[in-house]
């Protein structure tokens, strides 16, 4: 019988020593004229992510933003 990897990763190398999926520096984003993000940096290693927050936290505004549509 053999054993479930330790974590969904194992087996696929180092996922901070490739390149990441995505990168933000200094994302800064206003709507209306009111900064909405203002300086946001992250880095995306992983094939799959979640976002979750509070409603009116950002996320749709995020992801329309990484789409190039706000």
């Amino acid at each position: 019988m053999t054993s479930a990897p330790a974590s969904p990763l194992a087996g696929h190398g180092d996922t901070h020593a490739r390149a990441p999926w995505i990168e933000l520096r200094n994302l800064r984003l206003s709507r209306g004229g009111r900064p909405v993000l203002k300086g946001l940096n992250a880095s995306v290693h992983a094939r799959a992510v979640g976002l979750v927050g509070e409603n009116g936290a950002g996320k749709s505004t995020l992801i329309g933003a990484l789409l190039g549509v706000l």
